[in-house]
């Protein structure tokens, strides 16, 4: 623990700087070091071992923390979660973050009442047009897509950060 304190020490002026340098604003760029050291002591005590270049995961740490922020503020809510939509090899760091995207997703469909729930599912998850979701579910198309734009609008009021 008091190694992970004189770390974080060493380290703070470089996130914040990444924080500066994304959002030019030291509000959000002390929001930024403050959730990057928190994740960088969650991944400290998941290992066995230290990483080799610890700045430099810590800086990478600050950047996908910086990407959140932001589309945590500009509804991107909808991203790929996974590997094969992405095509990319990730970090096991990367790889938590978006286990828990969507934790936080799921959660929140939960939310959501049963039939909302089900048509967002048909639309997003399946893939599925409005013509096929009002066939499958005998409800008119216009109203298909009217309640899943509503389904989405509160999803993504669920999923905004709490201030």
């Amino acid at each position: 623990m008091e190694d992970f304190q004189h770390l974080a020490t060493a380290l703070r002026p470089a996130l914040v700087q990444v924080g500066m340098d994304f959002f030019a604003s030291a509000d959000d760029a002390e929001d930024v070091a403050q959730e990057a050291l928190v994740r960088l002591w969650e991944f400290y005590r998941r290992m066995d071992t230290e990483p080799r270049n610890v700045r430099a995961l810590a800086i990478r740490i600050a950047k996908n923390v910086c990407v959140d922020m932001h589309r945590h503020r500009h509804g991107e809510l909808f991203s790929p979660l996974d590997d094969a939509e992405r095509g990319v090899a990730d970090s096991p760091h990367e790889l938590l973050e978006r286990r828990e995207a969507s934790l936080r997703l799921r959660r929140a469909m939960e939310l959501l009442d049963h039939r909302e729930r089900q048509l967002l599912e048909m639309r997003i998850f399946q893939d599925l047009t409005a013509d096929e979701i009002a066939q499958r579910t005998g409800i008119p198309k216009p109203s298909v897509l009217s309640m899943i734009s509503m389904a989405k609008r509160k999803l993504i009021n669920l999923l905004k950060p709490q201030r």
